[in-house]
């Protein structure tokens, strides 16, 4: 290569790189730029209770699993309550006289729901139930109930 043509050839590159940079910027903060794969970070969007090619049955929304609880029955509308209590303090009282615990006391059902109330419970509760939880004790949670009382 000729001095000449060494010059043109850095020229043109240093144009392209510049041009390059300055087009890629955008001046819109919604903008994401290029992407180099977008299908990846946004993927097709279904309407909730609409028809999909994504399953053999043509659904969007699946029914719930069986044995769960389901947000929407057409038996009991607008809204599925496994319990006929109140969410008041006089139904949660009603609630706890009234229902008993269907299980059975044995050793391996008492294991079973102390690692339970380990897992989901003692944060809140805390170690003896009492509502002293380690996140009540660090001010994240107000108002946690003891689990003694009267009937207890």
């Amino acid at each position: 290569m000729t001095m000449n043509t060494r010059s043109i050839f850095s020229t043109l590159s240093a144009t392209l790189i510049v041009s390059l940079i300055v087009t890629s910027c955008s001046h819109n903060p919604l903008s994401p730029g290029v992407e180099y794969a977008p299908d990846m970070y946004r993927g097709p969007a279904s309407e909730a209770y609409g028809t999909s090619s994504v399953f053999k049955d043509g659904m969007a929304s699946r029914n719930p699993v069986s044995g769960t609880i389901p947000r929407f029955n057409d038996e009991t509308l607008p809204y599925y309550e496994p319990y006929a209590f109140p969410k008041t303090n006089e139904g949660y009282e009603a609630a706890g006289l009234g229902l008993k615990n269907p299980l059975e006391n044995t050793p391996e059902n008492l294991t079973k729901g102390e690692q339970v109330y380990k897992n989901f419970c003692i944060h809140c509760h805390g170690e003896k139930g009492d509502g002293n939880g380690i996140l009540v004790q660090r001010d994240k949670f107000a108002g946690v109930p003891s689990y003694y009382g009267a009937t207890i």
